[in-house]
């Protein structure tokens, strides 16, 4: 009799127990940390226009992460050079750019600073097709430009064209580059994040792609 009622015991108490265990579904619905470091699928082959107006639209419907990164400390940089000569790489002309000249000494701290590393992310890119196009810092390939900058041109399918859009900075290469990788967050200058749909507005702009507002 006492063995039957040491198994009753037994039962009931892992009754207790497993009724009170919490439920721990598979699913999210875009809390805790899991939600916050959700990507999106990266993308490797060439796509539509409209399938790049998906992967923004996806994005702007995803909760912005809060785990933010507040970059690292300031430091100071050294001045660029007082000139520099840039060379075509689609001519081969040598064009000069001196301080002097106050336009264009945000155009020498560019050439220096950035251009390298716009031309290795670009190459990076994968899930468009991209390139730039370092037209107007070339006089003999445009002229005398007052305020020369980069372009970057977009190639869809046959029948959408291409798109072409100026005044690209490297910054605005690694907000492609995080889209097509499926990142929600970007990482700008020093390291300070920023969520990437707040830049949605940007990346319209860079690749020729207007969201629809529904209601």
């Amino acid at each position: 009799m006492q063995y039957l009622i040491i198994i009753a015991v037994v039962l009931l108490l892992s009754c207790f127990y497993a009724g009170c265990k919490p439920f721990s579904g598979g699913g999210n619905a875009g809390g805790g940390e899991q939600g916050q470091t959700q990507m999106l699928p990266e993308l490797y082959e060439p796509v539509s226009r409209e399938q790049l107006e998906d992967r923004l639209g996806q994005l702007a419907v995803l909760p912005a992460p809060n785990q933010l990164s507040p970059g690292a400390m300031c430091y100071k940089v050294a001045a660029p050079p007082s000139r520099i000569e840039y060379v075509c790489p689609k001519c081969g002309e040598r064009t000069l750019y001196a301080d002097q000249q106050s336009n264009e000494r945000g155009v020498i701290r560019f050439l220096v600073w950035e251009l390298d590393s716009c031309r290795k992310t670009v190459k990076e890119i994968t899930g468009v097709s991209i390139e730039l196009d370092e037209s107007q810092y070339c006089h003999k390939c445009s002229g005398d430009i007052e305020k020369p900058s980069l372009g970057i041109v977009v190639t869809y399918t046959e029948t959408e064209g291409e798109h072409r859009c100026w005044g690209v900075k490297y910054d605005d290469l690694m907000l492609i580059s995080e889209l097509i990788q499926g990142e929600r967050l970007h990482t700008g200058e020093l390291d300070f994040q920023t969520p990437l749909k707040d830049h949605i507005g940007r990346l319209e702009q860079l690749l020729g792609i207007t969201l629809e507002t529904k209601e």
